[in-house]
This record gives structure tokens, C-alpha cells and sequence, in this order.
């Protein structure tokens, strides 16, 4: 089954779209506000094309080109409005069979986009259980799912982050001695384990600050000869934590989708505050202009902080400011889904 990408989901592409059945009607009583019915157009086709045995790559591609129309022509009111009317749907019944959305949708450890939501995103080994367990429907939806911009963004970071670290162990070994990481909301610590340098044990203290206790007790269970778990918010950072440690390379992967601007300065400036000569920070932000950001918002019920370029480089900018031997700078990925920033402190 196809994946989704933005070569195959745009507004001129899919004649496969077009030939959808006709939508079903739409109940008035779980349209709340001012929800248009254009949304009632796609949401009613969708549920017929899943009911009808059509490809769910075919209907998941169709919601995330109609949700990022309707995201970018609403304003804020008025797609909330349309969140909250999907999420009431008869579609939603058959969506959440994707396990990947049931757990967006349910948020068992109280948000979206958990260390098991990320696992499934990257479909990593340990999740293969919660398809066995799906229907051929939502085993169907889960490729689909997990085949969009997003999830391929998600991917591309975790195997960025494995060549960061390695890179690091390379450049302190030349110097003698073994690498220091510091993985801020670390979740499960995906990209250490695809690390050559963690396989190699050319790895010195990797200290990972995760708030979450399940998630912490995953990581030290699984890791607990070669990571220190700090169950602690990220913000014990800028109260001291660490103050008298320093780290070759710092990174986050989805924490400053969760961080309003204060606190993500504050944390910037606390972790570059700590990087060694040659040291680093990495993180990433969903870019603003996400093409995925509807589905995420609409179907998964996850709402994450969206930032352009420009907003995450003022943030940088103030973040560091004063700081010596500190350079900073930003890029889009392959497909803009995600900005990265770095924070370098000269050798």
C-alpha cells in the first residue's frame, strides 16, 4: 500500500479522490459553532469510502488535503469548530481501528504524541504487537497513517539524531575520552539505540530528562547500564539541575511542540549555558505552514505549537544573547514538515 507524501496529496492530484462515493448526511446536532459543510462533504465521503472497502492510503490522503484547505482558509474559532465536529463523527469509529490514531485520540499518559505514539509513528519492532491485535482495516489505516509527511519527518529526525550522536562520540574520542548526552523529554531513546556509537560503547554519560514516569521506567529498565533517568521536568534545567555537568551534545526531538516561548528560552539558554567546547544543542519545531497539521489536529485530537523560521531564530537569538562562543542557526528538512535549530559553542 502507498504511502502519503506531499507529491501525493495536494488539491490537483488524486483523481481517486474525486471518484469517492457520494458523502453521507451530515448530523446537525454534533456540528457545534459554525462548522462548514465542506467539512461535512469530506467527512461524509470518507466514512462511505471506508465502508466501501476503498483504500484507506486513498481516504487518509483525501482528510489531510481537505483538512489543511479547510485549516487554511477558517480562522481559529471556526476550525476548532471543525476539530470538535470530526471528532463526533460516525468516521471516527472506524478511524480509531489505526492504533495510532486511538492512542493520539485517547492519550493515555494524559497527551498526544507519547514515546509509544512516536514508536508507532517510526514503526519501531516493539509496537508490532498493537497490529497484530488491529483489524485488516486498521492495519490498512495504520500504513497510511504513519505514511504521511509527519511520520516520514519523525523518521528522518530519529536517524539525524543517531548521526549527531555519533558524531559526537567520533570527535571526543580523537580527544581521548568518551562522549556526554544529555536527551531532553527523551521518550525511548530511539536514536541512541540506532547509534553506532551506543553499540560501540563509545558512549560516556548519556543523562536522559524525562517527565514522564512510565516512559522513564521504560528507559532505565531497558538502558539501565548506560543511562542515568532523571524523572524531572525539563524545567528543572533552568532551576540548576546539572549545573555543575557538561554535555558534548544536547538534544530534543518533539519537546518544543509542547513549550510555550518563555519556557522554551529559558530552556534553550539553560542547556547552552552547559555544552562543552564543540558542544551542541539540537532540536526540531513542526514548521508553521505543516501540510499535515489538520489531520493532526482534526483526526488525533494533537495540537501542537507551530513555529516559522523567523519565530524560532528570535528565539534562539534571545535565548543566547551574552553568551560567548555561542553561534546559532536554523533549517527546514527535506520536505519543510520540520525546522531544526542548533545552538554550537565554539571549539
Amino acid at each position: 500500500m502507498a504511502s502519503v507524501s506531499r507529491s501525493s496529496i495536494n488539491p490537483r492530484a488524486p483523481a481517486s479522490a474525486a471518484a469517492l462515493p457520494a458523502f453521507a448526511a451530515f448530523p446537525a446536532a454534533i456540528a457545534p459553532g459554525f462548522a462548514p459543510p465542506a467539512l461535512a462533504r469530506l467527512l461524509g465521503r470518507a466514512e462511505a469510502a471506508l465502508v466501501a472497502w476503498r483504500s484507506p492510503a486513498v481516504v487518509v490522503e483525501m482528510l489531510v488535503t481537505g483538512l489543511h484547505s479547510l485549516r487554511s482558509t477558517l480562522n481559529r474559532d471556526r476550525w476548532l469548530a471543525c476539530c470538535a465536529a470530526m471528532q463526533a463523527h460516525p468516521l471516527m469509529a472506524l478511524l480509531r481501528q489505526d492504533p495510532l490514531i486511538a492512542r493520539s485520540l485517547d492519550k493515555p499518559r494524559g497527551y498526544a504524541g507519547d514515546a509509544v505514539a512516536i514508536d508507532m509513528m517510526v514503526r519501531h519492532a516493539d509496537r508490532r504487537g498493537d497490529l497484530a491485535g488491529a483489524s485488516p482495516l486498521g492495519r490498512g489505516l495504520h500504513l497510511a497513517s504513519t505514511g504521511t509527511e509527519i511520520a516520514a519527518a519523525v523518521r528522518r529526525r530519529q536517524a539525524a539524531l543517531a548521526k549527531a550522536i555519533d558524531a559526537a562520540a567520533d570527535r571526543t574520542h580523537a580527544a581521548g575520552r568518551s562522549a556526554d548526552v544529555l536527551a531532553l523529554a527523551a521518550g525511548h531513546l530511539r536514536e541512541v539505540e540506532a547509534a553506532r556509537a551506543h553499540a560501540g560503547a563509545r558512549l560516556g554519560r548519556i543523562a536522559a530528562l524525562e517527565p514522564d514516569e512510565k516512559t522513564a521506567s521504560v528507559v532505565a529498565k531497558r538502558l539501565a547500564r548506560r543511562v542515568e533517568v532523571v524523572a524531572q521536568p525539563v524545567s528543572a534545567l533552568a532551576r540548576g539541575l546539572f549545573d555543575d555537568r557538561g554535555f558534548d551534545l544536547a538534544y530534543a526531538t518533539g519537546l518544543y511542540d509542547m513549550l510555550d516561548l518563555r519556557l522554551a528560552t529559558r530552556l534553550t539558554r539553560a542547556v547552552a549555558e552547559r555544552l562543552r567546547p564543540g558542544g551542541r544543542l539540537l532540536f526540531t519545531s513542526m514548521a508553521s505552514d505543516l501540510w499535515d497539521a489538520g489531520f493532526l489536529e482534526a483526526a488525533m485530537a494533537w495540537h501542537p505549537i507551530l513555529r516559522d523560521e523567523a519565530e524560532l531564530q528570535a528565539l534562539l537569538a534571545t535565548a543566547t544573547r551574552g553568551l560567548e562562543g555561542i553561534a546559532t542557526r536554523t533549517w527546514a528538512d527535506d520536505a519543510g514538515s520540520l525546522i531544526w535549530c542548533e545552538v554550537a559553542r565554539s571549539a
